[in-house]
């Protein structure tokens, strides 16, 4: 039996070893983490470097202080209320939080507060942990911009507008006056392109930007939403003021611009739909406001408002819905394939399925035509399963055929991850057909992100547990957040072709490309540009270090049947 002397040795050593790895952990934290420990009351009771250096206080300047030190003003009552809510309970919080140097410069942090518990189970300290999250925020910040203004001419996008919008329709409401919707179209524009070349036409869209904010005041929203299509929002006005603003862009058109030595006189159409009598949504009014505009340039008018005899658009609809609901039982869906290609080793590393229609009375329809109308009429997830289910049978007779097995890549409907059981219903899907979930990659658009729902994240969940990957298609044109790609675990985003076609002449989309490459990689994401035309394209990405492409440099969509042979021709 060991003497006491030896059992105090043995516990004077255990003590000691016992110090050292915690000095240890403590060294690997300062050197790694910013870390604050705080009473019960918030005073803070010890700091590291790593906040002494974020912060730019002292250690003096910060013990015995609250966190109000370096509060920037930034979050709301109540998210700080929440917050000690949560700890006060003794639960961990976890969040980002936007603080205040003392410079007056700003930085970001990922903080995780962990309550420590008395015997009685009431916190009597808190130990926060924080990373610096900053220069992530920036690139969130900076394409966040990007996304919502377009690049040529300074204004205001769709996307943005229809952020902006329900707040526009408040203050009109709360006024109880009118909403006007100007949709406007440069007249002949293409000509100008067709004979001077976009560098003269992009220079005429600049200076008519320009001018429309000068003469059209502050309370419209102004935006750009396709080529030389704009739309103007008033809210708050009568017929007197919406005739008054069409005056006013009349005389604006009147005077010449000059461009390289030339005059230009620009004339335009422009539709005009009225809230609440053309409608009580964006999408509504706006689509009024196209019909209007349509009709403006049929019978050659300066404008057009809106009524309801202008609905050839919405006849045109009603035919495709009702040859849309018959369209699977009639088989006049068929799948198209397009590759995709690692840009540093050439080799194909996946096929996107893509869905077109053939309808014998109405020709060929685009995507662009049949989706939205499939989304708005539900139906959309019957045709998710149609093509998850067809691009099965597709890969198991390649197989058959001695052709290599390529991963495969399908679109989703954001809204079809709103269904409870979605993840199992695809899963039994892919099971059935004797295929395996790890050699899938579901495509989603960003706006999943706004669908923040516990049975969307459930859906996800099950999929990636089954190895199914999951990819942001035409990522930057739509709602874009660093903490839900994150959330969602999302492996690979794909670069909307629109930033893709004027590389390497625009410089502000290489910037926004360089910015969503860099940022996605230190995320641990892959980045698949979309829409490559030319070998001048894939150079600069790969010198930005983006690791495939799809686009017509390649292929185009190819039929099943040219799949094959090309699967055979790489076996």
């Amino acid at each position: 039996m060991p003497s006491l002397p030896e059992e105090l040795k043995d516990l004077e050593s255990k003590l000691q070893h016992t110090l050292r790895k915690l000095e240890s952990i403590q060294k690997a934290l300062d050197e790694s983490t910013i870390v604050v420990i705080t009473d019960q009351t918030g005073k803070i009771t010890y700091v590291n470097e790593a906040f002494c250096r974020i912060s730019q206080y002292s250690r003096e300047e910060l013990i015995g202080n609250t966190h109000r030190i370096v509060n920037s003003g930034y979050h709301s009552r109540e998210f700080f209320k929440h917050m000690w809510k949560t700890i006060g309970t003794g639960k961990i919080w976890r969040g980002e939080i936007k603080n205040k140097a003392k410079d007056g410069s700003y930085y970001w942090v990922q903080s995780t507060i962990v309550p420590f518990l008395d015997e009685r189970g009431k916190p009597y300290q808190y130990v926060s942990i924080r990373t610096d999250i900053t220069r992530l925020k920036q690139y969130e910040e900076q394409i966040k911009y990007m996304a919502n203004h377009d690049d040529l001419t300074g204004l205001p996008n769709r996307r943005f507008l229809r952020e902006q919008f329900s707040k526009l329709l408040k203050e009109t409401k709360e006024e109880e006056r009118l909403l006007a919707v100007y949709f406007i179209d440069l007249a002949r524009f293409k000509n100008i392109n067709d004979s001077l070349g976009h560098s003269v036409g992009d220079e005429v869209l600049k200076q008519m930007a320009a001018r429309f904010r000068t003469v059209l005041d502050q309370k419209l929203f102004l935006t750009r939403v396709g080529g030389d299509e704009f739309v103007a929002v008033a809210p708050r006005v009568n017929y007197q003021s919406i005739l008054a603003y069409v005056r006013t862009i009349q005389q604006m058109l009147a005077r010449p611009l000059e461009i390289e030595g030339r005059e230009f006189i620009l004339s335009a159409n422009i539709g005009i739909s009225v809230f609440p009598f053309d409608g009580e949504d964006l999408n509504t009014l706006l689509g009024h406001a196209d019909m209007a505009l349509y009709h403006a340039k049929e019978e050659g008018k300066f404008y057009q408002f809106y009524h309801r005899t202008i609905n050839q658009r919405l006849i045109r609809e009603t035919i495709l819905e009702s040859h849309l609901h018959r369209a699977i039982e009639r088989d006049e869906f068929i799948l198209y394939y397009q590759p995709q290609y690692d840009l540093f080793t050439g080799e194909l590393i996946r096929l996107e399925a893509l869905i077109r229609w053939y309808n014998s009375e109405l020709g060929w329809i685009r995507p662009d035509q049949f989706i939205p109308l499939a989304e708005k009429i539900g139906l959309m997830p019957k045709l998710d399963e149609w093509v998850l289910s067809t691009a099965c049978r597709h890969r198991k007779m390649w197989k058959q055929r001695g052709g290599v097995e390529a991963d495969l890549s399908i679109n989703l409907s954001a809204s079809h991850f709103q269904i409870p059981g979605m993840a199992k219903r695809l899963l039994s899907i892919i099971e059935s057909n004797g295929d395996d979930p790890c050699r899938w990659e579901f495509e989603v658009t960003e706006h999943i992100m706004m669908q923040d729902s516990a049975v969307v994240y459930e859906n996800i969940s099950q999929l990636k547990e089954a190895g199914v990957k999951l990819a942001i298609d035409d990522f930057g044109v739509g709602y874009s957040s660093l903490g839900y790609i994150k959330k969602l675990k999302v492996d690979r985003l794909k670069i909307d072709r629109s930033f893709i076609k004027n590389l390497p002449q625009s410089a502000d989309d290489q910037a926004i490309v360089a910015a969503v490459i860099t940022m996605a990689h230190q995320l641990s994401i892959d980045v698949v540009a979309e829409g490559i035309e030319n070998e001048k394209q894939i150079q600069i990405l790969k010198e930005m270090g983006c690791n495939g492409g799809q686009g017509y440099f390649w292929r185009q969509p190819v039929s099943e049947t040219e799949i094959g042979s090309l699967l055979q021709c790489n076996e």
